[in-house]
This record gives structure tokens, C-alpha cells and sequence, in this order.
């Protein structure tokens, strides 16, 4: 994963209307690690960008495509 990741994950989000704990809530990923990734202090694991983009409905091979650029 790329710093990019984490900027995306914070955009969609927003973009999105989902607050920080809603987010968490939905996809099951801990407020502080969220907070962390979209600080860029945290990388991700795949398992978790997967979590956070199926909550927000969007699919992790939209992340792969981007990647591959």
C-alpha cells in the first residue's frame, strides 16, 4: 500500500458524509487505528482498506486498478 491509501480512504470518507466513529462502527476497525491511517502515522494492512472501502460501498479492486497507474 502507498501513502496515496491513506489520503484516499480520508476523501472517500468525507466525501461520503461518514464521521470518523461511524465509520469505525461500520467496518469494524478501531477509531484510533482510522484516525492514525488517515494521519498517514499508520499503513493499513489489506484486510483493513478492504473493511473501510466495503463499508462505505466501494470494492478493494478499485484500489488495485489505481495501483497498478
Amino acid at each position: 500500500m502507498r501513502h496515496w491509501t491513506t489520503k484516499l480512504i480520508r476523501e472517500l470518507r468525507n466525501e461520503s458524509g461518514w464521521t470518523l466513529r461511524g465509520l469505525s462502527i461500520e467496518a469494524d476497525v478501531p477509531r484510533s487505528t482510522l484516525r492514525h491511517l488517515e494521519r498517514g502515522t499508520h499503513m493499513p494492512s489489506v484486510e483493513t482498506v478492504e473493511k473501510l472501502l466495503m463499508a462505505m460501498g466501494y470494492e478493494l479492486e478499485a484500489l488495485k486498478i489505481n495501483d497498478e497507474e
